[in-house]
């Protein structure tokens, strides 16, 4: 819980202790927390606007040239980038050209190519934990004194050995960080081919829901850096 919402409710406990006969100005004082608390989750996961989503991807895809060994080549759609922040953290998806329900249906067990993934100031998490430091593509955005650091991840598609398709995640190397299952869902229309929102998991964590070409969904895990 953070500080903020902390100190609340110790407000709360003290009042209650001193004024013990008064339930119902308790619970006015708890609903108004808990709305305060709910707001602040929601808008911790704020979807990033077109325009904006844009010009960072495409000041990102501009640096994927400077990246060796990867296992397969994306062809960055710069114009039809997702993605949520809160504060100074954010993630950006940037989906291949080729992206299709027809590349879907025709994949197998070779990597199909889904994407860019792009992430400032949160960690992806697998098996519990972030992924390990020395497996992260890490490109400096900005100059001088407003540079930062943001990770880059490929994203692919396969079939796994039941035939199910699993979206793939890569950081430095040519094998999968780990993969993820691929939900078929009922089709719907969405504007983007990637489409990504978020929800919190915890304090300093969250799940990002990846929504492909309105047939699929994955769900992949955060946690906020220690920056």
């Amino acid at each position: 819980m953070p500080d903020d919402f902390r100190n609340q409710w110790r407000a709360i406990a003290f009042f209650e202790r001193m004024n013990p006969d008064a339930a119902p100005l308790k619970k006015t004082l708890i609903a108004i927390v808990s709305i305060i608390a709910f707001a602040g989750t929601a808008a911790a996961q704020d979807g990033i606007p077109l325009g904006d989503a844009q010009r960072i991807a495409r000041k990102f895809v501009a640096t994927v040239e400077a990246f060796n060994e990867q296992p397969f080549t994306v062809e960055a759609d710069g114009d039809k980038p997702s993605g949520v922040k809160g504060g100074e953290a954010g993630v950006i998806v940037v989906p291949d050209k080729r992206l299709s329900a027809e590349s879907f249906a025709k994949a197998g067990k070779e990597y199909t190519p889904v994407g860019q993934f792009w992430a400032r100031k949160v960690m992806l998490v697998t098996g519990g934990r972030p992924v390990a430091s020395d497996k992260l593509r890490i490109a400096t955005m900005g100059d001088g004194e407003r540079s930062s650091e943001v990770q880059f991840f490929l994203l692919g598609m396969a079939k796994n050995e039941k035939g199910e398709p699993e979206l793939l995640v890569f950081g430095k190397g040519k094998e999968p960080l780990f993969r993820v299952p691929l939900e078929k869902r009922s089709e719907v229309k969405q504007e983007l081919p990637i489409e990504v929102s978020g929800r919190g998991a915890g304090e300093g964590s969250a799940v990002l829901t990846l929504n492909l070409l309105g047939r699929y969904t994955a769900e992949l895990e955060i946690q906020k850096s220690g920056e």
